[in-house]
């Protein structure tokens, strides 16, 4: 088991076709290549349980398989203050 730090995305990775293949959450670590986000068993992984992290610092814990990441836990990091404009 690994833990990484990074932001949470929905969209598609690579080379996707938008017109065959389902948006997915994609994980971007600093200085690593971005990883699609699965369940445990290695299928997608449920809307409900990431949507609210999308766009946000994440810490998630669990197995890199390839170019996927088996998701055991995340955390929402604290993200920056935004300046008031």
């Amino acid at each position: 088991m690994i833990t990484l730090q990074g932001q949470l995305r929905y969209g598609w990775l690579g080379k996707a076709n938008p017109e065959r293949e389902p948006a997915s959450f994609v994980l971007f670590v600093p200085g690593k290549p971005a990883l699609k986000v699965v369940a445990q068993d290695g299928s997608p992984a449920k809307a409900e349980h990431l949507i609210s992290s999308v766009n946000l610092r994440v810490e998630v814990r669990g197995e890199q398989v390839g170019d996927t990441f088996r998701l055991l836990g995340m955390t929402k990091l604290e993200s920056p203050e935004l300046p008031y404009v």
